[in-house]
């Protein structure tokens, strides 16, 4: 399945701020105490900070949250994950729970984690302006590849595919795997594009057809889909690395 989105791609602000920090050596604090306990993934639409793991910090393991352990997180060893963190690796980050930080990372090989780490082991990184060849790039994750190149002094065009199956020998054997694919050329604003086979003015009027917004945000490419981009289960929906 194939998605052109074209010359009349629509670009869309997007809400969602850089974690401010004049001192790029303090310790994380995003604003948002977390209600739930839950630390979900990074989404294309909250409010997210950019942190690292500090060079005087050891590994870092990440923690679990209440939906695994009620009594977490915590320090205690039930609530540590075997999934652990370096000095220098960076994070998004999200809310905030009895001194832990619900953050995402996405390692060299596009295997993205979420959890809570000590908000002590972390340091802010400053946000950084986004201009259009700081999308360019080819992007990708598990299942999902994403290539921009500029077209022009503010357009990016955008070429993507993705699967579902196609880490299944199964289905790779019956040729039952899954794909979706999305094109088209769009001007992003700051940090934010938004695509659509649709002429909608936002991600959320499109009522037919694929949706696509991305955010850049450090290192990272967070996209969100509305899961209308290609067969059942495609998406491109998650976190992405470049290649």
């Amino acid at each position: 399945m194939r998605h052109g989105f074209g010359r009349q791609a629509v670009a869309a602000a997007l809400v969602g701020a850089l974690l401010s920090a004049a001192d790029d050596t303090a310790v994380a604090q995003p604003a948002t105490q977390a209600a739930s306990g839950n630390c979900e993934p990074a989404t294309v639409t909250d409010q997210l900070g950019v942190a690292r793991i500090a060079k005087s910090a050891p590994k870092v393991n990440f923690v679990s949250g209440v939906n695994e352990n009620k009594a977490c997180p915590s320090v205690s060893s039930a609530c540590r994950s075997k999934s652990f963190l370096m000095p220098g690796d960076v994070v998004l980050t999200g809310e905030t729970r009895s001194g832990f930080v619900c953050a995402t990372y996405a390692n060299a090989k596009a295997v993205e984690t979420s959890g809570w780490l000590p908000a002590a082991s972390l340091e802010t990184v400053a946000p950084q302006p986004v201009t259009a060849d700081a999308w360019t790039g080819t992007w990708r994750r598990i299942e999902a590849e994403i290539k921009i190149k500029q077209a022009g002094a503010d357009a990016v065009e955008v070429d993507g595919s993705a699967t579902w199956g196609s880490y299944d020998p199964g289905r790779v054997k019956r040729g039952t795997v899954r794909s979706g694919s999305l094109s088209g050329k769009v001007t992003p604003v700051n940090d934010a594009l938004f695509m659509s086979d649709d002429p909608a003015t936002s991600f959320e009027a499109v009522k037919e057809g694929c949706a696509v917004r991305m955010r850049r945000i450090a290192q990272y490419l967070l996209v969100e889909d509305n899961n209308n981009c290609g067969g059942i289960n495609v998406s491109f929906s998650g976190l992405y690395v470049k290649r």
